[in-house]
């Protein structure tokens, strides 16, 4: 079996077993017992290591296919921009395990760096490019997701501290960005996956911010919908760092 298998293999069971210690928590909360104290501090510590885990999953596995693609071809620029994506987004992800607001808005710092360098990942390899050809196509890509961009952040607004209301408007603005970006990728290089994977990471921020500030609203605080967001940002990862390299 392929060690990148396995990697993905392995970065998927600690998502499964994170989302478990999740679930944990949000149905064990009614029982403030001493003894379910103890438990839920197991739990907590839980999803810390999980996801430190399924993070060292993706960082191992963007390791392997680099070393095995190292011979054919030079990454450059792309290769160190997805190292500073994954390392930023281990590190935001981790961060959001904790509850206090400061550890939210480091998150939100981390994963704002590690837009970034998606974004560079995905522009350089057009710098050579003629887009010339295609600034209608561009200019409709920046408007659609513009504006899908500033819907998604309306329905969130009335729910965010003030605190982080200019965080959160630079995080939605760095993360359309990308997305744009990385539709341009698409569209010059013929790579859908890419696109594909910045949508599911783009989903996956969507599914923290309506657990984050819509939960209490939501039964079990919204944990349907980790469900399917947690494990779309991992695969994101997955996807993106691989195709941009090109071992697909």
């Amino acid at each position: 079996m392929k060690i990148e298998v396995v990697c993905v293999a392995f970065t998927l069971l600690m998502v499964i077993l994170t989302l478990g210690c999740e679930y944990f928590l949000i149905t064990r909360e009614s029982e403030p017992t001493e003894e379910q104290t103890r438990s839920f501090t197991y739990a907590m510590w839980g999803i810390g290591v999980f996801k430190g885990l399924a993070s060292l999953g993706f960082l191992t596995f963007f390791y392997v296919i680099t070393q095995e693609t190292h011979a054919l071809r030079s990454h450059g620029v792309e290769q160190q921009a997805i190292w500073w994506a994954l390392i930023a987004s281990a590190v935001g992800d981790l961060l959001l395990v904790g509850e206090r607001e400061s550890f939210f808005l480091s998150g939100l710092i981390a994963f704002f760096i590690a837009h970034i360098a998606y974004t560079v990942a995905f522009i350089n390899p057009l710098i050579a490019v003629d887009v010339s050809l295609s600034i209608p196509i561009i200019i409709s890509i920046i408007i659609g997701v513009g504006l899908m961009s500033m819907v998604a952040y309306r329905s969130f607004h009335e729910d965010i501290p003030t605190a982080l209301t200019i965080p959160s408007i630079a995080y939605t603005s760095v993360i359309a960005v990308m997305v744009i970006c990385a539709a341009v990728h698409t569209i010059y290089l013929d790579c859908l996956t890419v696109m594909l994977g910045a949508v599911a990471f783009w989903l996956s921020d969507l599914a923290v911010a309506k657990q984050r500030f819509h939960g209490h609203k939501l039964m079990h605080k919204g944990f349907y919908v980790r469900l399917w967001g947690l494990p779309l940002y991992y695969v994101a990862q997955l996807v993106m760092a691989s195709e941009v390299i090109g071992l697909y």
